[in-house]
Parts: C-alpha cells; structure tokens; sequence
C-alpha cells in the first residue's frame, strides 16, 4: 500500500514538473496582464477612420488615454490577421460607449507597405481599426519577441489585462475567438453593491414616480434594480 501511495506521488511530482516547464517554455512578448503600459511608441498611420491621423506619427498610448485599446503588433499580413482585424473593427463599432479603440502595427522596415496598407484598409472597408508601421523591433520598452508574429496587448487607464502572444503560423480562428473573448475584460469594470443592490457606474435604481410629504419633509422613495449577473457592468 505504502508503495502504491509512493509510486502516485513521485509520479504527480513528476506530471506537475513537466506542466510548470511548459508554462515556463510559453511564448512571451510585450507587456503582461498586470503590467503598466510601457510608455509611448509612434507608429506611422497610414489608414484610420480619423483623416487627420493618416501620414502622421502618433503616440496612441498618449491620444487614447484612459480608453480601452487593443492593440496588435503583427510581422506580416495573413488571412487570420485579416479575420482579427474585420472583427475588432465590428467590435469597436458595437462598443462605441465604452470607446474602445484598436490599433494594428505592422512591424516592418519597409515603409513601402504605407501605401499597401492604405489600400488594404480601402479594400477590406476597414473603417474602426488603426492600421500603422513601425520598425521590426517595435517600441523597444514593450519589448516584443522576434519569434511572435502576433502580439495583442489589451489595456485600459494604461494597465494591461490581458496578452496574447501568437508565433508564425500560429494565428487561427480559435485563436482570433480567444482574444474577442477578452474584450469584455477592457470594456466591463467591476460592480460596487450594497446589501445585495447596484449602485455603481450605471447607477441603477430607479426613483419611483412619486414622493412622498410627511411632516412638512420631503422624502423620495426608490425601487432598487436587481443586481445584475455576473457582478459587473458592461458597455456595448
């Protein structure tokens, strides 16, 4: 008995060691959840839904803010790049309210592709998305990996929540599904509440329709909405 119980452990020792080299193998590039943007970075805009950008250097770090932003650097053009981009730029328009922004940087030193990626955003009717260039190292201080073909940094107030870091060949549709699926960490916040009630960023109780007088005093009554489920608030 006692040397089944042996032979389970070193064996359970032995998987769990295997499992934390392959997390310590995963690929890294840019800033990490938790992390604080970096700092500034100017990529070249060659296609925007704001004119007045295109042929600009812009420092998006600075320009959006405390905004939501998805941001991805990618080292060449490929059809599930194109399938990532046409979604966001549906994302961001359907998310208007919460101004969520996204900014594709192509990392090149071939400043040709200006004009490439101007026609790309007219051809596929990109209308949302920053389309941008910048040199193959990227901004230096988001330190990317030269093995990462895709790096998607999303961030909100300038602090990331979430990455995801593709090598070549990597990029598919379950991944381009995995990093939609972590937009609601850049456009919901969390939900203060009080004795099992809202009362946060949407406020949402509402004041009945009527008030009432009593003792000369004006006193107003609420109905109280039902705390929504799961425990945040989110903006489409």
């Amino acid at each position: 008995m006692m040397r089944q119980l042996f032979f389970v452990l070193a064996l359970a020792f032995v998987l769990c060691g295997q499992a934390g080299t392959a997390e310590k193998g995963a690929l890294k590039s840019g800033p990490q959840a938790g992390d604080n943007l970096p700092g500034p970075f100017y990529p070249l805009v060659a296609h925007s839904g704001e004119p007045d950008l295109v042929g600009k250097k812009i420092d998006f770090s600075e320009k959006y803010g405390q905004s939501p932003v998805v941001l991805v650097f990618a080292r060449e053009i490929t059809n599930p790049l194109t399938t990532l981009v046409k979604k966001l730029d549906a994302e961001v328009a359907k998310r208007k309210s919460a101004k969520l922004r996204a900014i594709v940087v192509s990392l090149s030193d071939d400043y040709a592709l200006e004009m490439s990626l101007k026609d790309y955003g007219k051809k596929k009717a990109i209308k949302h998305v920053n389309l941008a260039i910048m040199e193959p190292d990227g901004a230096r201080p988001y330190k990317l990996s030269k093995e990462a073909d895709v790096t998607v940094v999303m961030y909100k107030r300038k602090k990331v929540e979430a990455n995801h870091a593709f090598k070549k060949g990597e990029l598919n549709e379950k991944g381009v599904e995995t990093i939609l699926a972590d937009v609601p960490k850049i456009t919901c916040g969390p939900t203060t509440h009080r004795g099992g009630f809202s009362v946060n960023a949407s406020w949402s109780f509402r004041r009945s329709e009527a008030t009432a007088h009593r003792g000369g005093r004006r006193r107003c009554r609420h109905r109280f909405a039902p705390l929504p489920s799961p425990l945040t608030s989110c903006r489409v």
